[in-house]
């Protein structure tokens, strides 16, 4: 009986101990089912997809604040991509309130910049306070400076495409950060706080022309104003060649093929379309004009919107909005063995995700 117990004990003991190991390495990073982790997550996937990209978003680690190596926030390349962030982070830009969210995309946004822009160097906040991994390339600051512009410009741009207000809030996100962190206003190879605001704000106002432009062609294209649409999306993709902006482009360019076609030239109802059911009962109005112009800008157009389509397929492959789109312009060429060409290949692609 006694050997019993202290086999019992024995065993008890070692139980234990490997638990409090457990524990205790559960505590350097948040677990997976923790709401701070799913909430980062979900932040990145949803900047991941606004900015469409065939690679894999990379893989997201969150330090607990038990964990000794603050880093702030930091893009690692090396060996697989990833994205590392401290809990304290996630605490400091909830304290934003209604902008929690916004606040954690302007930093969450600009470290998988650093990956989408295929930038070596990915530290960003991470070297702030001297995290740095120890075998990145040695940079200056001025090539540092200008990483961290692009980074900004670019994160705060896929924030904005993924639904984020990101590009009002990150001088602010940034001086939280300063604060809370306890940082020094100098740092070593890294620009001074006050340059870094200057990034972050000068980066900001280059982008409010294209927040602008998007929105109006929103706007535009919801009034049926569809060659003025076009006009906003292309010149945001004179700036910011994206998935979600090629693709809109060329349904603008599409909404104004069917605007000149004759009434009984579409045979049917389109999923990018406003009104489809209106026009099908109602017919459209026939354009003013020579029938062979107005064929050669229709041919036009829906060339144009072909391109388009197939510019975001490059930067997303599995883009399913595009590959629906693609088969409408198709259709709409009278080319129906195509459309349903695509439309197969988008099915083939829901079914290797569903596995």
């Amino acid at each position: 009986m006694n050997a019993f117990s202290g086999k019992y004990r024995t065993t008890v003991f070692a139980l234990c101990i490997l638990s409090i190991q457990w524990v205790t390495g559960q505590a350097q990073t948040l677990p997976h089912a923790h709401y701070k982790y799913q909430a980062i997550v979900s932040v990145c996937q949803k900047i991941a997809a606004a900015r469409g990209d065939i690679r894999q978003m990379p893989t997201v680690e969150v330090n607990s604040v038990q964990n000794s190596q603050q880093i702030i926030a930091q893009f690692q390349p090396h060996p697989q991509p990833k994205i590392v962030v401290d809990e304290k982070l996630y605490d400091l830009c909830a304290r934003f309130g209604g902008d929690s969210l916004n606040a954690l995309a302007c930093i969450l946004g600009h470290e998988l910049a650093h990956y989408y822009e295929n930038h070596s160097w990915g530290n960003s906040f991470a070297d702030m306070i001297g995290m740095a991994q120890e075998d990145k390339t040695v940079i200056s600051k001025t090539e540092k400076s200008m990483l961290e512009a692009e980074a900004d410009y670019f994160g705060l741009f896929y924030g904005f495409l993924a639904g984020y207000e990101t590009f009002r809030l990150l001088p602010h996100v940034l001086n939280a950060i300063y604060q809370g962190y306890n940082l020094p206003e100098q740092l070593h190879g890294y620009p001074s706080r006050l340059e870094r605001l200057r990034i972050s704000e000068e980066k900001a106002r280059e982008l409010k022309p294209l927040v602008y432009a998007f929105r109006a062609g929103q706007l535009l294209y919801l009034r049926k104003n569809y060659e003025e649409a076009a006009v906003c999306f292309d010149y945001i993709l004179s700036k910011y060649p994206g998935r979600e902006v090629y693709n809109m482009a060329g349904v603008t360019k599409m909404a104004q093929a069917i605007q000149l076609m004759d009434p009984e030239a579409v045979y049917f109802a389109y999923p990018f379309e406003l009104d489809a059911d209106t026009r099908l009962k109602r017919g459209v109005v026939r354009a003013i004009g020579d029938n062979t112009e107005r064929q050669k800008k229709v041919d036009y157009l829906l060339s144009e919107a072909r391109t388009s389509f197939d510019k975001a397929l490059v930067s997303d492959k599995s883009y399913a909005s595009a590959y629906i789109n693609l088969a409408c312009a198709y259709s709409l060429q009278n080319n129906q063995a195509a459309a349903i060409g695509k439309i197969n290949e988008l099915e083939k692609i829901c079914a290797a995700m569903r596995k």
